[in-house]
C-alpha cells in the first residue's frame, strides 16, 4: 500500500505529475482500494489478541478523501455518496476506542458508573450516528429490523437484484457494527445490575445511579436485539441470505449474544417494569418508578425494560438462529468456532433459567438460579474450568502433542464474568476484570 503511495490522496499524490491525466475514475479506485484495505486492517486490529503483529501497523487516513460511490435514491435518483467502507471504518475506529477504555480496569464502582471518559465516548457515538446514511442504519426503535430489511429487499425502485443485495448488504453491516460498538459502550455498567444490591451504599437513595444502570440496560437491550433480529432475518430469508456472505459480523453478533444473555440470566427483576415473582418488599421492581420520573417513560411498552417469559423465548430464538449463522461462518472462517462455544453455553443456560422462572424459584446471591450444572451437563457441556479460545495442539517438552488454547478473537470477550459456573472467555483482560467484580460482589 505504502509502495503505492494509496495512503496520499490522488489528488495531491506526486506520481499525478507524470499521469496529469489520471481520470476521475482512476481517483476514484485509488480511494476505494486505501478505505478497503484500512478496513481490513483496522476490522482485524479490533478483535485480533494483543500480542498479533497487526496491531503494530499504523496506518493514517486523514491524508486521503473519503471513497465515493453513486447511490440511487427513489425521489432524488442517482446521487453521489461517502462509500460504506468508510462509514464501516469510522465505527470501528469508535469501537477501538471503547476498547482501550475497558482494558483499563477501574477500581471502584464510582469508576463504572461515572467513568471519566464515558460522555466523550457517548458524544462520540452519537455524533457518528448523524453522520451515518439513514438508509444503512437501522437504528429506530418504531422501525423493526425485519421491516427495515423488507423495505430494502422490496424497494421496486432497484431494477437489478445485485443493487438490492449490495444495498442489503451495506445496511446490514453498517447497522450490526455501529450498535454493537453502543453495545461494547455499556457492557461494564450493564454488569452491575447483578453485581450491585438495591439496598447496597451505590444504589441506596441514590437516583442519579440507578437512573444511569437503567439506561445501560435499555440501550444495551436496544441494540442488541437489532443486531440478533437482523440476523435472524438472514436466516428466515434463505432466498436473499445465499448471496450475501457476513464473516466479519461474526463479531457484533456475539457482542449482542453477551449482551441479550446477560440480560436474560443475570440482570436481577427488580430492574425490570415485570420484576415479579421475585420482586418483595425488601427489592421491589424499580424500572417503573424510575423510568417514568427520570427517563421520560409513561408506561412499560415504550421501553425495552420488561421481559416476560414470552420475550424470554423471542430472544433465547434469536441466539438459536445465531448459533446457525455462527456455524455457518465457522465453515470457511475458524475463528468464529469459539464464539459458536460461548453462544451455545448462554442458550443452555437461558433455557434453565426460563424452566426456573416456571418452577417458581427464587433468585439466591451466589447464582441467580442455581443448580445449573445438570442442564449443561445434560447436553455434554463440562462447567469445571472450561477455557473458551482458539485452539492449536503444541508440542510438549515431553514430545507429546497438547492442545492449547490461545486468546479468541473478539470485540470484547465475557469481560471477566462466566457463563454458567465455569465457562470462561481467553483474554489478557479477563482475570483482571474477574477479580474487580469479586470485590464487588
Amino acid at each position: 500500500m505504502y509502495a503505492l503511495q494509496l495512503e496520499i490522496d490522488p489528488d495531491n499524490i506526486l506520481v499525478a505529475a507524470a499521469h496529469p491525466f489520471m481520470s476521475e475514475q482512476e481517483k476514484q479506485a485509488r480511494r476505494i482500494t486505501f478505505w478497503v484495505t484500512y478496513y481490513c486492517v483496522r476490522l482485524m486490529q479490533s478483535v485480533v489478541v494483543r500480542s498479533h503483529g497487526i496491531r503494530q501497523i499504523t496506518i493514517k487516513s486523514d491524508k486521503i478523501k473519503p471513497a465515493k460511490t453513486i447511490y440511487y435514491d427513489k425521489y432524488n435518483g442517482q446521487i453521489e455518496a461517502t462509500a460504506t467502507v468508510c462509514h464501516l471504518v469510522a465505527i470501528l475506529d469508535a469501537i477501538e476506542l471503547v476498547k482501550s477504555h475497558h482494558y483499563t480496569v477501574p477500581q471502584t464502582v464510582s469508576q463504572v458508573i461515572y467513568p471519566s471518559s464515558f460522555e466523550a465516548l457517548s458524544f462520540h457515538l452519537n455524533t457518528l450516528r448523524y453522520q451515518l446514511p439513514l438508509h444503512l442504519l437501522c437504528n429506530n426503535f418504531t422501525c423493526p429490523p425485519s421491516v427495515f430489511l423488507d423495505n430494502i429487499a422490496n424497494d421496486t425502485s432497484h431494477t437489478r437484484k445485485s443493487t438490492i443485495i449490495e444495498t442489503l448488504y451495506d445496511a446490514i453491516m453498517v447497522s450490526m457494527t455501529f450498535n454493537s460498538a453502543k453495545c461494547i459502550l455499556y457492557r461494564p455498567q450493564l454488569y452491575l445490575t447483578y453485581f450491585l444490591k438495591l439496598d447496597g451504599p451505590a444504589l441506596l437513595d441514590n437516583p442519579k445511579a440507578i437512573t444511569i444502570l437503567l439506561t445501560a440496560i435499555d440501550e444495551s437491550m436496544k441494540s442488541a436485539r437489532k443486531i440478533t433480529q437482523l440476523n435472524s432475518w438472514l436466516v428466515m430469508n434463505p432466498n436473499w441470505s445465499a448471496h450475501l456472505h457476513f464473516v466479519f459480523s461474526a463479531f457484533s453478533l456475539f457482542e449482542a449474544c453477551v449482551i441479550c444473555w446477560f440480560l436474560t440470566c443475570r440482570t436481577r427483576s427488580f430492574w425490570f417494569w415485570n420484576g415479579a415473582p421475585f420482586s418483595s418488599a425488601s427489592s421491589p421492581a424499580i424500572a417503573s418508578p424510575y423510568l417514568t420520573n427520570q427517563m421520560g417513560c409513561s408506561d412499560e411498552s415504550s421501553s425495552s425494560l420488561s421481559l416476560s417469559m414470552e420475550e424470554r423465548r423471542a430472544i433465547r430464538s434469536e441466539l438459536l438462529d445465531a448459533i446457525i449463522s455462527l456455524k455457518a461462518i465457522e465453515v470457511s472462517f475458524a475463528m468464529a468456532g469459539p464464539l459458536r462455544e460461548c453462544v451455545e453455553a448462554m442458550v443452555v443456560e437461558m433455557a434453565h433459567v426460563e424452566e426456573q422462572i416456571l418452577l417458581g424459584v427464587a433468585e439466591t446471591e451466589g447464582m441467580l438460579f442455581p443448580g445449573g450444572d445438570a442442564c449443561f451437563r445434560s447436553v455434554g457441556i463440562e462447567l469445571d474450568n472450561v477455557l473458551i479460545g482458539m485452539k492449536s495442539m503444541a508440542i510438549g517438552d515431553d514430545g507429546e502433542m497438547r492442545e492449547k488454547v490461545g486468546e479468541g478473537w473478539a470485540f470484547l470477550g465475557l469481560l471477566g464474568v462466566s457463563i454458567g459456573k465455569g465457562v470462561r472467555w481467553n483474554a489478557f483482560y479477563e482475570d483482571s476484570w474477574a477479580r474487580f467484580w469479586s470485590t464487588v460482589r
